[in-house]
């Protein structure tokens, strides 16, 4: 996943994600764009449950938000800071997360 996320921070014509960013100009959280980027954001979430399942982990949903914590953090970073290293940064949190998880 962060692999992914670094080749598309360094992409040409890179803003972000478009739904992080129009969500946080509607302050409503009923209003429909927010709930699509609610719905965007739990399909995320959901893809990277399916992948924490196929570990060995006592807690893989508890696993999957914490990655997704990362990876919604890292495309922050990136965006607001324009720091385009911050997929390295949260591949480096995300393996102490999979290490401690498999213990």
């Amino acid at each position: 996943m962060f692999t992914v996320l670094k080749g598309w921070f360094e992409s040409e014509g890179f803003r972000g994600c478009a739904f992080i960013n129009t969500a946080g100009e509607v302050g409503d959280p009923d209003d429909p764009v927010r709930q699509i980027a609610k719905l965007h954001k739990k399909k995320l979430l959901d893809y990277i449950f399916e992948l924490t399942e196929q570990l060995s982990t006592e807690q893989p949903f508890l696993l999957a938000k914490q990655l997704l914590v990362l990876v919604e953090g890292a495309i922050t970073m990136a965006r607001v800071m324009g720091d385009y290293s911050a997929a390295g940064s949260a591949r480096e949190v995300a393996q102490l997360l999979l290490k401690q998880a498999s213990r």
